[in-house]
C-alpha cells in the first residue's frame, strides 16, 4: 500500500471531529423555537467557524495525496462500508480509478460515517488504527 496508514488514522480522527460538528446548533427540549441559542451548552464545540474550519484541514491533506493514495483511500472507504472484502484491496483500487469522474475529495466528504467505514477498511486489510 503507498498510503501510509498512520496518515489514514490521522485523518479518520479529523474526519470524526468534521462529523461531530454541526451547522446548526442543536438545542435540548421537544420545540428547538423555545430554545435560545446562547443556552445550548457546548454549543461552540459543534459549529463550524472561520477560525476553526477542519473541512479545510480534511480537504488539503486529501488533495496533497497523489492520485494512487486517493485511489486506495476509496478503496478502505468501500471495503470498510462492506461493498468488498480486504482481500480483495489490489482489484478495488482499479475500480476506484474507474470511478474518477469528480473529486475525490467532494465524494469522500459527502459519505456518512467516512471515518467510521476508513477505520473498518484499515483494519479489513490487516493495519487497524491504535486509538
Amino acid at each position: 500500500m503507498e498510503l501510509n496508514p498512520e496518515t489514514v488514522c490521522g485523518l479518520i480522527l479529523q474526519v470524526r471531529q468534521f462529523d461531530g460538528k454541526s451547522q446548526e446548533p442543536i438545542t435540548e427540549g421537544s420545540n428547538p423555537s423555545d430554545t435560545d441559542a446562547g443556552d445550548v451548552p457546548y454549543k461552540e464545540t459543534l459549529e463550524e467557524t472561520p477560525a476553526d474550519s477542519i473541512e479545510s484541514v480534511i480537504r488539503s491533506e486529501i488533495g496533497a495525496m497523489n492520485h494512487e493514495e486517493q485511489r486506495e483511500l476509496v478503496a478502505l472507504f468501500w471495503i470498510g462500508r462492506g461493498d468488498f472484502e480486504g482481500e480483495e484491496f489490489e482489484a478495488v483500487k482499479k475500480q476506484a480509478a474507474e470511478r474518477e469522474d469528480g473529486s475525490t475529495i467532494d465524494y469522500l466528504l459527502n459519505e456518512p460515517l467516512l471515518g467510521d467505514h476508513l477505520a473498518n477498511g484499515l483494519a479489513a486489510i490487516g493495519q487497524p488504527c491504535q486509538f
